[in-house]
């Protein structure tokens, strides 16, 4: 029995060591080429001020949210606050290299919006400036029409009381949910995509779209392990299988490191964030995950960029930033690009 698992363990070491040289080799392989920089372009993130939004738009707020175990709800607020910041510096950076818009409109889409955590707040930031697409299952589209009532109908409330307030309390009828997956969603044409924490093959295909529609695009990509089992030929082979399931940082982590998490953190160890407080540069368990993480990242971007530039002679400025601060997710690359 104990050589049984002893030879597991082994395997395990080797195919985690194989991930990592393989992701090195990626990563070496862009520096050399220089196609994607990796930097952290929005290390500030504290730029919403919540206490001012409406609560419908806070994700601390129980009554419309489900984030209710303790700690979730800020990290929302910190994974938001870091994408929207991401998104801003985006949205500056293409309209410095594209001119103005027609009637200086942003047409966003939200791939995987879920109930708007995203997409709603930058209809507040950004007002009249964008049109805000929501996509994403029935069930989630109705829970954020739900949440965009709810919000309209404070601002409705805030204005019946003072009529001076500015222009960001209007209400939000800038946005719109789409019900279906994204394979039914069309657009003629949008200006920028983004996505926070879309799950495995969803950020390929939210990819392949703002492509398609020669748009940028900010995503944070989730659930990597996942990608092990996709059908595609940029995860079928070995070694990309094997680097995908080594970027979920929950594989990387020893088991007597997980117990051991668990039982500090008690009613707070969450199944989508239960490590938070091992999420370090300085833990040779993320960085080894985020080595992975990136790897993947760098070889999507290249495996679409390379097909849709062949099509369509297009050239796009890529990036691969992180949500700041880290511990806010494991999952905290963030891709982004621009014309």
């Amino acid at each position: 029995m104990k050589a049984r698992f002893a030879k597991k363990r082994e395997k395990r070491r080797a195919n985690l060591e194989a991930a990592k040289c393989f992701a090195d080799e990626i990563i070496t392989l862009n520096s050399a080429h220089s196609r994607v920089v990796l930097s952290d372009v929005c290390s500030s993130s504290s730029i919403i001020d919540w206490d001012s939004l409406p609560r419908g738009l806070d994700p601390c707020a129980e009554d419309h949210t489900k984030l209710t175990k303790p700690g979730r709800g800020i990290r929302k607020r910190q994974q938001i606050e870091s994408i929207v910041s991401h998104v801003l510096h985006v949205l500056e950076n293409k309209t410095l290299l594209a001119g103005d818009m027609e009637n200086g409109i942003e047409t966003i889409v939200d791939f995987g919006a879920g109930t708007g955590h995203v997409g709603l707040i930058l209809a507040w930031i950004l007002g009249a400036k964008a049109r805000i697409f929501c996509v994403d299952m029935v069930e989630k589209c109705k829970m954020g029409r739900k949440r965009l009532d709810a919000v309209n109908d404070e601002l409705g409330a805030m204005l019946a009381l003072n009529q001076n307030l500015g222009e960001q309390h209007q209400l939000l009828e800038n946005v719109s949910f789409f019900d279906g997956g994204i394979e039914c969603f069309e657009l003629p044409e949008m200006t920028l995509g983004v996505s926070l924490h879309s799950c495995g093959h969803l950020t390929d295909l939210s990819l392949r779209f703002c492509l398609e529609h020669k748009a940028a695009f900010c995503f944070v990509p989730c659930c990597y392990g996942q990608l092990q089992h996709a059908t595609t030929s940029l995860y079928t082979c070995d070694q990309a299988s094997n680097m995908a399931k080594f970027a979920d940082f929950d594989v990387v982590q020893s088991k007597k490191v997980k117990e051991r998490t668990h039982g500090d953190m008690g009613d707070d160890s969450e199944a989508i964030c239960p490590f938070v407080r091992n999420i370090s540069m300085a833990n040779p368990a993320f960085l080894n995950a985020k080595r992975c993480m990136i790897g993947i990242d760098l070889r999507r971007l290249r495996y679409h960029l390379d097909d849709i530039e062949d099509k369509f002679s297009l050239e796009y400025s890529l990036h691969v930033s992180s949500l700041h601060p880290l511990c806010c997710s494991p999952k905290n690359n963030v891709v982004m690009g621009w014309r």
